[in-house]
């Protein structure tokens, strides 16, 4: 029989994001707890890809297009650490400069695409043009990645 050990955990947030999570919890009828353990479960579900062997390189764009506007908000991760993250193995190899792209800020993006002559200034929001650029690039267009 396995045994799971709940422990303590402790971490800072944002005023703004207590009161939300105070109105959603009050809204749901649930302690806060268990809002804070839904947020951590959904999170590590969307994110095993993480750890499985089998998804690198290419395979992770969608992930990271999905999680892109949080991860570069919340985790603050390097370009260097991301690129090694994404390229072990380097089987299925994504550019640097995707990975620059990635860690754009939104309103940069546009521009950036610009200049590669991927967008023009009618196109859609930046990030539609940044998907559709990523997935396009790596031949990743399926009906599971359109947005």
């Amino acid at each position: 029989m396995i045994r799971e050990n709940k422990q303590i955990v402790s971490m800072r947030l944002e005023n703004s994001q207590l009161d939300q999570v105070q109105a959603l919890a009050s809204r749901l009828c649930i302690r806060e707890s268990d809002l804070y353990q839904l947020a951590v479960s959904f999170t590590l579900n969307k994110l095993q890809c993480l750890t499985d062997e089998r998804y690198s390189g290419r395979d992770l764009l969608p992930l990271l297009l999905d999680i892109r506007e949080d991860m570069n908000k919340s985790l603050k991760i390097s370009k260097y650490i991301l690129f090694k993250i994404v390229n072990t193995p380097p089987n299925k190899f994504v550019e640097m400069t995707d990975i620059e792209l990635l860690m754009t800020p939104k309103k940069d993006i546009k521009a950036y695409l610009q200049r590669l002559g991927e967008v023009t200034e009618e196109d859609e929001d930046s990030e539609v043009c940044l998907r559709r650029y990523i997935l396009n690039k790596y031949n990743l267009i399926n009906k599971n990645n359109i947005s």
